[in-house]
């Protein structure tokens, strides 16, 4: 199957394939991410700064996984192509979380790291409420910056095709310029 097959519209086995490995890998993502966040917020034991950020984090991979069933459901009615303008704005959302996957495990790192050098007047000394909230953000402007960006680059090249997937609207391919 040559590429230009692949854009047709109508059911593609090839395209469900590629998909419910992902889907079978985000079921339990999420369920195990949902169980994360239960147990942060209702044991008072994890209230600290590093699992409120792991917490931040898990939600952030529920809503990233949960763009997968969205292609599943493209791909099950057959919309294999989408204009690479519609293909951003239907993944916005969990592009949005996508984006603020990497500051948070950087942040994540470097709550430990003060804690480890600072251990003893580090949780003394820290209002909660101001870190988490700058912390928070900083990556809400990096991932809304981001997604601008991607939804800025539709006036670019506005009837670039992809297939319907996640990961082809963040392709180097869908970053070239027309001439």
């Amino acid at each position: 199957m040559n590429r230009t097959e692949i854009y047709k519209n109508g059911f593609s086995w090839p395209l469900l394939f590629s998909t419910i490995p992902i889907i079978i890998i985000s079921i339990p993502g999420i369920l195990t991410n949902i169980v994360l966040i239960c147990v942060t917020i209702k044991n008072k034991a994890l209230h600290g700064t590093t699992n409120f950020l792991l917490a931040q984090l898990a939600f952030y991979e529920i809503i990233h996984e949960t763009g997968y069933f969205v292609v599943l459901y493209c791909n099950l009615i057959g919309l294999n192509s989408l204009t690479y303008s519609k293909a951003s704005r239907l993944f916005s959302v969990p592009l949005f979380t996508v984006f603020g996957i990497s500051p948070l495990m950087a942040f994540t790192g470097i709550d430990r790291l003060l804690y480890v050098i600072f251990s003893i007047s580090f949780p003394k000394k820290v209002n909660p409420t101001i870190y988490l909230g700058v912390y928070t953000f900083i990556c809400v402007i990096y991932c809304g910056l981001m997604t601008a960006g991607l939804i800025w680059f539709n006036d670019v090249n506005p009837d670039l095709v992809i297939s319907a997937l996640l990961s082809d609207v963040l392709t180097v391919e869908s970053f070239y310029f027309k001439n």
